[in-house]
């Protein structure tokens, strides 16, 4: 095996086997995070009941979800595609950001001109206004 590979598998090993010991061996609430500052975090999923998500999220709000069957194949899928550090707290912490704020307030934005509330046009100008308006009062 090639170094960089091993060392690759004993860093997913040593995450998962974190993750285990921590959690007494549920993963949910478990959060996680890429070398990149991408996040994650594993939750019962409320629009499929019986089902779980990796809840992915950043610094400017949640990005996405994937589904799965069990706790422990969200786990060990996020381990797989490179959730490999632990963050604890970090959603608590990013969501009282100002950065977590706009993101939110922009992705709302997007929802309107998705539903056909706003055009494209008006989607940015609102974007635009947001952000300037952020760093007008910074």
């Amino acid at each position: 095996m090639r170094p960089s590979l091993k060392a690759s598998f004993k860093r997913r090993q040593a995450t998962m086997d974190a993750c285990w010991e921590r959690h007494s061996g549920n993963p949910i609430g478990v959060q996680l995070k890429t070398t990149t500052d991408l996040y994650a975090v594993i939750l019962p999923d409320a629009t499929e009941p019986g089902h779980y998500r990796a809840q992915f999220f950043d610094e400017k709000g949640f990005s996405g979800h994937s589904t799965y069957a069990t706790p422990e194949q969200v786990l060990k899928d996020l381990i797989t595609t490179g959730y490999v550090l632990t963050a604890e707290n970090a959603l608590e912490t990013l969501s009282m950001q100002e950065s977590w704020r706009l993101g939110v307030q922009a992705q709302e934005y997007r929802d309107l001109y998705n539903y056909g509330k706003l055009t494209f046009s008006e989607m940015l100008t609102a974007i635009d206004a947001l952000y300037s308006t952020a760093q007008q009062a910074a």
